[in-house]
């Protein structure tokens, strides 16, 4: 018989050595950021959408520092991870909105076209590439949200110029028409379409103030104030029904960390875990596992972000996840169907964004 020593110390070790590497990949791989293929043109303010063909549609925006809105579009092709030139919009535009209808086109809405705030809108069909006019709103509005609804039909609420105005386009009519008006003015505020098909909209003009639209009767209804009062913030809608607001702040001021949760059935606000940096204008994406992924954005004490976390509604808490490959505010984030999240372009320490990144979680 063979009596064989086991050195257990040294296995401790390398068990201690091999657990230390493994939680290092694990934390590498909570999410990571690479470059993908840079856009064709620079820009911020710009707009995003996902289309039915899993490509991506950009619109719009500023571009090479001029400050002028301008008209090109382009699509980002996921599996070749390319960008192709498309239709150019009719008008040129920032700080409008993208919404992907039900019937797989693109409707356009709003924005600033360098002279005025215009209520004009084009819908692109990506079966042509092309733009087409549609019905103008009733008010010119920017900066505002709009909200694709249950029924089909999109609200466009709020915004630069517009007041506590609400609008209803009807994709069959291709007509906008006045709905029930909020009871508060709002502008950079956020809305969110809940699963009962009402619509929560928060913040805005510095307020904490919050409201439903209530589809069936399309009218507005006061509903719990924020904990905090913010513009430029975001707004998530959780897979468990509740919404969680982050970041933000007013204009001239530093940006918040705070975060808080709604609950659509006791249309109450609670506290959350704060961010780990304070962040307004940035983007924040719900990922496929339930979490929250935040990137980017900006605070007036320390400039513009390249940090990103990831909130974890289970135990309310913030992860940092390191960095972008670069400064970003005013840029857009979309969800690609394999999970994987597009960041676009924005403004960041040097001017306008041509760049593209691509952020892969575990």
């Amino acid at each position: 018989m063979q009596i064989h020593f086991v050195n257990t110390r040294g296995i401790a070790f390398v068990l201690i050595a091999l657990a230390f590497e493994l939680s290092v990949f694990q934390k590498a791989e909570a999410g990571s950021f690479t470059n993908t293929t840079p856009m064709m043109t620079a820009r911020g303010g710009h707009m995003a959408a996902l289309l039915n063909s899993g490509n991506v549609l950009v619109i719009g925006g500023d571009g090479k520092n001029s400050d002028v809105p301008m008209t090109s579009a382009e699509l980002y092709h996921p599996t070749a991870k390319t960008w192709t030139e498309t239709g150019a919009l009719k008008t040129p535009r920032r700080n409008g909105a993208a919404t992907l209808l039900s019937n797989g086109k693109v409707l356009v809405v709003g924005g600033y076209d360098g002279k005025e705030n215009i209520s004009s809108a084009e819908l692109y069909n990506p079966k042509t590439g092309e733009w087409a006019a549609t019905g103008a709103m009733v008010t010119n509005r920017s900066s505002f949200t709009v909200t694709l609804l249950s029924d089909g039909q999109v609200l466009a609420a709020g915004g630069d110029g517009a007041g506590n105005s609400a609008e209803l386009y009807n994709p069959t009519t291709e007509k906008w028409t006045v709905t029930g008006s909020m009871t508060n003015e709002r502008m950079f505020h956020s809305a969110t379409l809940l699963s009962n098909g009402d619509v929560l909209v928060a913040g805005g003009g510095g307020g904490n103030a919050a409201e439903l639209y209530e589809s069936a009767t399309k009218s507005w209804k006061p509903t719990g104030s924020m904990i905090n009062g913010r513009d430029y913030h975001t707004a998530t809608l959780l897979k468990n029904g509740k919404v969680l607001v982050a970041g933000g702040g007013s204009f001239f001021n530093a940006a918040l960390s705070s975060a808080e949760i709604y609950d659509p059935v006791t249309r109450t606000w609670t506290l959350t875990g704060s961010m780990n940096s304070a962040r307004g204008w940035h983007t924040a994406t719900l990922l496929n596992n339930g979490q929250v992924l935040v990137t980017g954005g900006y605070n007036v004490n320390t400039g513009y972000l390249d940090t990103a976390e990831i909130y974890d509604p289970t135990v309310g808490k913030w992860t940092s996840i390191g960095v972008m490959t670069t400064t970003r505010r005013f840029s857009t984030a979309t969800m690609l169907p394999n999970g994987t999240v597009l960041i676009v372009g924005g403004v960041g320490n040097g001017g306008y964004r041509a760049s593209a990144e691509l952020f892969v979680s575990k």
